[in-house]
């Protein structure tokens, strides 16, 4: 081979590894590029996924530590069905969290999961596969096969692979697993949710000022919602530190018993004193008519009744079937509310003290003579003033001319709106 020959061979075979160390070079920096942007995505991925998983459990953890009136806890079943939900499962903690009493809760009642037990994950199951990326890449999985220049096999993806995993401490394998991959979708079971039983029922006041609103609206003490009220009031009255027994062991006197009485009903006949329906008398501490409304008297016997038919079934002076217990001191308490024979209530005062007004005499005849007040149809009494502002009477405006007769003098009124309070001086606004 002469001179020329070898010289033209040596520069071919120089140029050629220099065409595959720059090809090589190429592969790395490639490779080094896409493992690292893989890496920070992996990274990322990484961080979203363990918030998620922390936000799961913590909100798992909360939810099994509550118990519900009948010391139940909630089921796996039950706050897995939640955390399928987590928006809804927060709101549900939220729940829990600001209610101060569960005695009354019941948690088989409030979430019912539409699928049985057995295919729904535990918590912690559900939480690991939801927030873990299964590692897609088998070990043995050979490093995929690169080409250099002129079609040669090229050492540099392998090269740029080792490398990284030293420097960064990761294995190439599991990062691009993890930016690649995603967690296990688990759709969500049907979960019916019912939080009724956590409203808050009205206080007191509330269901009195409820009342006298729509009473003083023209409303009738025996409509439909004012009935609810009624029934509402009555059950509040219940106060827990009244309806004890007697000192130590001893039966309660009449006394005792009248108490619990005279404070059931000051709460619970509260709106037919502000609407006018009737009055206390501090001195006798009893209840008159003062109105011509028989419905409406007629509904504030049946409130009076039930509240003391109830506190006595509560406090055990009498059973089911009306038989009284306790003696002398039960019957006294319960005479004034009640017909009593041999022992046993046969029957509950109606409404005997209600004056109603007499009809108008046929034009040119005389009026017929006032009959003389009797225990059945008193004479009307007069109306006196109450120390506190009370709605103002339906019917007081005709025309918008304001009638005296069904106003009070001196007494202090609440607007219609309920925010403004102006005293009657029997012939204007003060």
């Amino acid at each position: 081979m002469s001179l020329l020959v070898k010289a033209f061979v040596a520069g071919a075979s120089e140029g050629a590894a220099e065409s595959i160390e720059r090809r090589n070079n190429e592969i790395r920096k490639n490779a080094m590029a896409e493992l690292e942007a893989r890496r920070k995505e992996a990274e990322e991925k990484d961080d979203r996924l363990r918030t998620k998983r922390d936000e799961l459990t913590s909100t798992a953890q909360a939810l099994a530590d509550y118990r519900d009136g009948k010391g139940v806890a909630l089921t796996e079943t039950q706050i897995t069905a939640l955390l399928m939900q987590p928006v809804r499962a927060k709101q549900i903690l939220k729940t829990l969290e600001t209610e101060k009493d569960l005695s009354n809760v019941d948690f088989s009642k409030i979430f019912k999961v539409g699928a049985k037990p057995e295919d729904v994950p535990k918590p912690m199951d559900y939480i690991r596969r939801t927030t873990s990326i299964p590692m897609g890449l088998p070990e043995s999985q050979p490093t995929p096969v690169v080409r250099g220049a002129f079609g040669f096999e090229s050492p540099a993806y392998a090269q740029a692979q080792a490398q990284f995993e030293q420097i960064s401490g990761k294995s190439a394998r599991e990062v691009k697993a993890k930016a690649l991959g995603s967690p296990e979708e688990i759709p969500a079971v049907p979960l019916e949710v019912d939080l009724s039983q956590f409203k808050k029922p009205e206080s007191i006041e509330m269901v009195q000022n409820r009342l006298a609103e729509n009473i003083a609206k023209g409303g009738s003490y025996s409509d439909p919602d004012n009935q609810r009220l009624l029934a509402r009031l009555k059950a509040n009255t219940a106060i827990k530190e009244m309806i004890g027994e007697g000192e130590g062991s001893k039966p309660r006197t009449a006394a005792q018993i009248n108490g619990v009485f005279d404070k059931s009903l000051r709460i619970g006949l509260e709106p037919f004193i502000t609407g006018r329906v009737v009055r206390l008398d501090p001195e006798t501490n009893t209840y008159i008519p003062i109105t011509g409304d028989v419905d409406a008297v007629n509904s504030f016997m049946k409130q009076r009744n039930d509240i003391v038919q109830s506190r006595a079934r509560e406090m055990g002076i009498l059973d089911k079937d009306n038989n009284i217990i306790g003696g002398r001191n039960s019957e006294d308490a319960l005479l004034p509310y009640a017909t009593i024979k041999d022992g046993k209530v046969v029957s509950w005062r109606s409404a005997t003290t209600v004056t109603t007004p007499a009809p108008a005499p046929a034009p040119g005849t005389a009026a017929p003579a006032k009959p003389a007040a009797t225990a059945t149809t008193p004479a009307p009494v007069e109306q006196k003033v109450v120390d506190k502002p009370i709605p103002t009477p339906a019917g007081a405006l005709v025309n918008g001319v304001w009638d005296p007769a069904k106003l009070v003098k001196d007494q202090k009124y609440l607007s219609k709106d309920g925010k403004t309070v102006r005293t009657w001086n029997g012939k204007g606004w003060q």
